[in-house]
């Protein structure tokens, strides 16, 4: 018989043979594999006898006549309750009812605003067109009416005319294109009296003049209403410019630059000194040069067209000359041509403040 070996003897075992029987020990696993379903029928329910049996059901009572529509108008009414408005609800509704409404309303005024001024933009751009673009009748015209200015005579010395300066002369070639297409603007509106021109400004306009007072102060050069207007002449001046002592003219001054807005541009000392005015008509090109600038009101005699005497254009004159913000040497005569260009003063400025710009007459070209 083989003899057991003793527990002594196993603890005398080397520790690589230990390590050796560890590893050929331990078996491989076993790969998972799915679980087979459950094929064991199942067992039947059965009612727990130690459970108390169902209720019998209780039978729902018929409802007395009309007790179905009192509580319908119960109900009706409750609701009826929820939906009536207190105070602050209808406070509120108002203030978001006129608030919508002031909106639509303020961007109707804009649009129609903006549309007004883009019409009028269209209508003076195609007369400024057809003034610049030279044609057949102002070539003729030119070979007509290129001779120059006849010079003074020794009576309109006496008179206190002034002598021929560097203004007087032969129109040029643009000048007498201009001069014939007057003609053209007065076949389009009979009330077309000239054309004023500022360098370095915007103002490049037909001058209108119509016997109804303020007739062109909201229709423009077609009769178009517009708020722009037009430029126009005083009615009590006469529409043959050249015989006026002074030439009222007025004009917008609109939020976009337009129409008469540029004339505060003379506020400036290099445009008050350096700037003329052309005013084109069917007998020549007049060219004025300012002497005042200044603010003035609605109601003073800055406009003054009738004169009774010699003197009290003279006096008109001075006096105008000495309210401008500049100061400028000129020499004035019974004989000399004024003319004031009108205007109404920057947005913010009480309704009846005028700004003024008055020009004298210092050639003629033909």
């Amino acid at each position: 018989k083989e003899k057991a070996p003793s527990a002594k003897r196993a603890k005398t075992k080397r520790p690589l043979d230990a390590l050796f029987s560890f590893f050929s020990s331990r078996a491989p696993k076993k790969k998972k594999t799915a679980k087979e379903p459950n094929t064991a029928p199942h067992k039947k329910m059965t009612a727990r006898k130690d459970l108390p049996p169902a209720p019998a059901p209780v039978p729902i009572p018929a409802p007395a006549p009309g007790a179905l529509q009192n509580e319908l108008q119960t109900l009706y009414q409750r609701g009826e309750k929820k939906k009536r408005l207190g105070t602050r609800d209808i406070i509120r509704y108002a203030v978001l009812f006129v608030s919508i409404f002031g909106f639509l309303v303020a961007g109707y005024f804009v649009v129609t605003k903006l549309l007004d001024y883009y019409h009028s933009y269209v209508a003076y751009s195609g007369l400024q067109e057809l003034v610049t673009t030279p044609d057949r009748f102002a070539d003729d015209y030119l070979k007509k009416n290129a001779e120059p200015v006849v010079s003074l005579t020794p009576q309109d010395i006496l008179n206190g005319k002034s002598a021929a300066n560097e203004w007087d002369g032969a129109a040029s070639g643009d000048q007498q294109s201009l001069l014939g297409k007057i003609v053209q603007l007065k076949k389009l509106n009979p009330d077309t009296v000239g054309w004023i021109s500022i360098d370095g400004t915007v103002v490049n306009y037909p001058v209108l003049w119509s016997r109804t007072k303020n007739y062109y102060l909201h229709r423009d050069f077609y009769g178009t209403t517009r708020a722009g207007g037009a430029i126009y002449v005083d009615e009590r001046c006469d529409p043959n410019l050249p015989e006026n002592r002074n030439i009222v003219i007025y004009g917008h001054n609109m939020s976009d630059g337009s129409m008469f807005a540029s004339i505060h541009d003379f506020t400036s000392a290099y445009v008050f000194y350096n700037t003329k005015i052309q005013i084109a008509t069917e007998n020549g090109i007049y060219i004025y040069e300012p002497f005042s600038v200044h603010q003035s009101n609605a109601y003073d005699n800055y406009f003054e067209t009738d004169f009774a005497s010699d003197s009290d254009f003279l006096d008109f004159c001075e006096t105008m000359s000495f309210i401008s913000i500049y100061e400028k040497s000129v020499t004035f005569n019974r004989n000399s041509q004024i003319i004031t260009l009108s205007t109404c003063m920057s947005n913010g400025a009480a309704t009846d403040q005028r700004f003024a710009v008055h020009a004298i007459l210092v050639g003629v070209r033909r």
